[in-house]
């Protein structure tokens, strides 16, 4: 699996003149097997990347390639999909549901 990132960018709208950039212009590419850390300062843009990166946000310009397929234009089952079987990330706060097990969680 190859997952690639080409001018990658993100605007949180503050009000209706301000905008903010949270990721300008990131392009990336991740091999197969690879083991990637993504550290930085509070507000550098780690979790909107994580956001993106897992599918759970679609507002973004910018592509987001599974070996050469463009996620953005995945439907929700194709997104479930690619969520189950290609990406995983640890929660800082585990965002578990209390009433399931472990297990279950």
């Amino acid at each position: 699996m190859i997952l690639e990132l080409k001018n990658l960018q993100k605007e949180y709208k503050i009000n209706r003149e301000q905008k903010f950039k949270a990721l300008r212009g990131i392009s990336l590419t991740f091999q197969g097997g690879e083991l990637i850390s993504i550290i930085g300062e509070s507000g550098s843009g780690k979790s909107t990347l994580m956001n993106l990166l897992g599918g759970l946000d679609n507002d973004y310009q910018g592509e987001i390639l599974l070996d050469g397929h463009n996620i953005h234009q995945y439907k929700e089952k194709e997104l479930d999909k690619y969520r189950k079987n290609n990406i995983g990330f640890v929660f800082q706060s585990f965002n578990l549901i209390p009433h399931l097990t472990i297990l279950d969680n």
